[in-house]
């Protein structure tokens, strides 16, 4: 799919531009797991927002290479292996981490927008409220259209009373 939508700018808000600014924000597998080719550096847990697994990966990666310096070259083989095998687990973890991080941002940005109820909205009414606002008893609006709904109740009821004169 072409990219260029987002880069259009809707300035104003509603739901195109939530969606586009998200577009933007969210984490994206593809990025994550580039970044875990460089594993001895952490780059991936500093991008999915673990800086401190981020660090680790760098003072384990700094051993390894300062344990070998100093002609340890077993416990440098322990520290690497330490660091592969964390490397290994963090391929499952890297895609479980984005859903989650996404996750958060979607609601944050759905959820947090403290969006107000319309002007002048009073909440549901009851019938003789409706009545009193010119809705119908079938819960339609005098002089709009039924809902896809109240079309399809209206379907069951005529085919219900046909099949009674039958």
């Amino acid at each position: 799919m072409n990219e260029s939508w987002k880069r259009l700018d809707l300035a104003g808000g509603g739901v195109q531009a939530l969606n586009l600014l998200l577009a933007r924000q969210l984490k994206k597998r593809r990025t994550a797991y580039s970044l875990l080719a460089l594993l001895p550096l952490g780059l991936h847990r500093f991008y999915l927002a673990s800086p401190v697994a981020g660090a680790l990966y760098i003072l384990a990666s700094l051993a390894a290479a300062a344990l070998t310096w100093w002609g340890l070259g077993p416990a440098a083989a322990v520290v690497a292996l330490a660091v592969v095998v964390a490397g290994v687990r963090d391929i499952r973890w890297v895609d479980d981490r984005v859903a989650a991080l996404n996750k958060r941002r979607r609601l944050q940005a759905y959820l947090g927008q403290g969006a107000a109820p319309p002007p002048g909205y009073a909440g549901r009414h009851s019938a003789t409220e409706a009545d009193e606002a010119g809705q119908t008893r079938d819960g339609a609006a005098a002089g709009r259209y039924p809902s896809f709904a109240e079309q399809e109740r209206l379907l069951k009821e005529l085919a219900r009373h046909r099949q009674d004169r039958r």
